[in-house]
């Protein structure tokens, strides 16, 4: 998703020099790139942490067998969980669907548990979208409430998306890679129609950055809301980790999301 924010960003600034606004642009833009490369390396040093810890506290015979000590039973059970998670942190995120994240979940937990994680998924993931949004425009003219809209919007042309898990398989007793066939909604469109448009209202107007910010916002918000149509299906997938209390998690929602947004 990280990507999708900079190239959002990336964009206004063209734009912005294409008005002869020229006053902050290049530390914006080195700003973005530093704000990714900063992401970046943090995911990195998170997940290099996580995994040291993992392999120096889990090394019990059960987490250190690959899947051929598995029973088959137990393997199973463990690809049903993992592509019944998938589905359901999907309804939760690209969807909002909290409910439903409550009826596909894997788990003892009762249903109103599943729903508050349903929901903390949810919130989450919408959150990550307008703060780095905000992020990526920081130094730029634009309202809490310009970036509300263009998040609803975003949502919505997510909504319109359709998936289907059509197969799930252990790598190990702890690892499972999920498969997702995805029909995703055209973002490359969306921005070429967004510049399109304030090419032309940048023609035929004669506009200071301020006006310039508040435009892109409002046109680019229109185009996500007008999103109908879905791409072709693409098969991504998706690693899922068991944990020891027997959850799962998917460290990196990028893999999935790449199929919903192209």
């Amino acid at each position: 998703m990280k990507k999708l924010f900079l190239l959002f960003a990336l964009f206004i600034i063209c734009l912005l020099a294409a008005c002869g606004e020229k006053s902050s642009v290049p530390e914006e833009q080195k700003n973005v790139e530093e704000i990714e490369k900063a992401s970046l390396s943090e995911e990195k040093e998170n997940t290099e942490e996580i995994e040291k810890n993992s392999s120096e506290t889990e090394k019990t015979e059960d987490t250190n067998k690959d899947s051929s000590s598995l029973n088959t039973e137990e393997e199973e059970i463990r690809e049903k969980e993992a592509a019944a998670y998938v589905d359901a942190l999907i309804q939760a995120t690209v969807f909002q669907n909290a409910e439903k994240y409550a009826e596909k979940a894997p788990g003892p937990e009762s249903s109103e548990e599943k729903q508050k994680d349903g929901s903390t998924q949810k919130g989450f993931f919408k959150e990550i979208y307008k703060q780095n949004t905000k992020q990526n425009m920081t130094g730029l003219p634009v309202t809490d409430e310009q970036v509300d809209k263009l998040t609803d919007a975003f949502l919505k042309a997510l909504s319109v998306t359709e998936y289907e898990v059509i197969e799930a398989k252990a790598q190990s007793a702890d690892k499972v890679k999920v498969t997702v066939s995805v029909k995703g909604f055209d973002d490359s469109l969306v921005n070429n129609k967004t510049e399109a448009e304030l090419t032309q209202f940048i023609s035929e107007n004669k506009v200071g950055k301020e006006e310039l910010i508040v435009k892109n916002m409002e046109v680019l918000t229109k185009n996500y809301e007008e999103v109908k149509d879905t791409l072709e299906p693409v098969n991504v997938e998706v690693d899922v980790d068991h944990n020891p209390d027997g959850s799962y998690v998917v460290m990196f929602q990028d893999q999935y999301l790449k199929g919903f947004v192209r």
